[in-house]
């Protein structure tokens, strides 16, 4: 999923509030994350905080937990460059929510904030 010249040095899954959504009488669990990065490949969505001389996936990724099995899956509808996701918790029996910061204008990242959702169904295919 992040590519075969992708190198990730730091993973971070979301803290706030990670959650599961059932679909289909199945139940599968989300966890967010923040990826930092040493290789990537050219076009590689990536932000780099000033001074720090570290790289981040600049797109927003999260897990999904099926039983034993974990499945890497990006979000693919993201306005502004978005990373980090700090909260997806589900939203009636239909939706998923979730949001962290974003990367603006290349800001500092507490600036700034994002939120998205997506079926529930959506949200554990990885679609």
């Amino acid at each position: 999923m992040l590519g075969g010249t992708t190198t990730a040095t730091y993973v971070i899954g979301c803290y706030n509030n990670m959650d599961g959504v059932t679909v289909s009488s199945n139940f599968y669990g989300l966890i967010g994350l923040g990826i930092e990065v040493s290789a990537y490949p050219a076009g590689t969505p990536i932000y780099s905080p000033p001074t720090s001389g570290a790289y981040y996936l600049a797109q927003s990724h999260y897990l999904v937990k099926n039983g034993s099995t974990l499945t890497l899956c990006q979000m693919v509808s993201q306005r502004n460059p978005t990373a980090a996701v700090r909260f997806m918790i589900p939203f009636s029996t239909t939706y998923v929510v979730a949001g962290g910061f974003d990367y603006e204008d290349f800001t500092e990242p507490a600036e700034y904030g994002w939120g998205a959702y997506d079926t529930q169904a959506n949200a554990v295919s990885g679609t």
